[in-house]
């Protein structure tokens, strides 16, 4: 370490006004905790302060740290794990974060904290990577094909990962014009094909590749969605012919029942 890096450290953590100085200030006078890491992860995303390296810091430290306070069970803590997921993500580390999530208690330079707790860290963990994939889509039409690939990646992991959070997000943003849908037939306006062809303006169905939609929808089975609406909605992605309009019904059917 250089005189002036090391001059730098010196510095008391409060002092620093910079967010990853701030972090790495906490870190090396051992003081850093997830309020203070959400703060700086957010501050340092949102400037798009890649070249800090700062998601990859983070990891690091939660790999070697003795996780006592589980990262899930504190608001600061789920704050910290979705700009630090994006953080990585954006920094080209995502198999970091992939690492974490399958860690075992006993693994070197971690507890890994009550089953529960370490089940409920990789469930936030995954939720936060098919949302940052998702977000990071958004100029990419709304494509979803990355999270859906993780999510099926999350699948096939040998150490289990919980996987109704990020299910329960993936099947909101793929119906997310399910949303107009229902409140323009609440208020009792129906539908027509050119206020459906509006909504399509406004708020495109997302675009999945087939064989991954399929996939998907295949994990959820018949537990998770009604049949009826299952079947309406897989109309919406018929890779050769979409049609709305069972979609449509069974809202008008629902909202009609409300």
């Amino acid at each position: 370490m250089s005189m002036s890096s090391s001059r730098k450290l010196d510095i008391l953590p409060h002092e620093e006004t910079d967010p990853v100085e701030r972090f790495r200030a906490h870190l090396y006078h051992r003081t850093l905790d997830y309020s203070i890491a959400a703060a700086c992860l957010k501050e340092a995303d949102l400037a798009d302060r890649l070249d800090a390296k700062l998601g990859f810091e983070t990891v690091k430290w939660l790999l070697e740290s003795d996780d006592r306070v589980d990262v899930s069970e504190s608001e600061a803590g789920i704050i910290m794990l979705q700009h630090m997921t994006n953080l990585l993500v954006r920094e080209g580390q995502e198999e970091l974060l992939w690492d974490w999530m399958q860690k075992q208690p006993g693994d070197q330079g971690m507890a890994g904290g009550r089953p529960a707790s370490r089940f409920q860290r990789r469930a936030c963990a995954l939720r936060a990577l098919v949302e940052t994939k998702a977000c990071r889509s958004t100029n990419n039409q709304d494509n979803l094909d990355a999270s859906l690939q993780a999510y099926l990646r999350a699948k096939k992991c040998p150490e289990r990962i919980p996987l109704d959070l990020a299910k329960d997000y993936l099947i909101n943003e793929l119906t997310k014009p399910t949303d107009r849908i229902q409140d323009n037939s609440d208020k009792g306006k129906g539908w027509t094909k050119e206020t459906y062809e509006e909504l399509q303006r406004r708020c495109p169905w997302p675009r999945t590749d087939p064989a991954l939609r399929q996939a998907f929808h295949d994990d959820i089975g018949s537990k998770n969605w009604p049949a009826r609406k299952r079947q309406a909605f897989m109309k919406l992605y018929d890779p050769d012919k979409p049609d709305a309009e069972p979609f449509l019904q069974y809202c008008d059917r629902i909202a009609a029942l409300v």
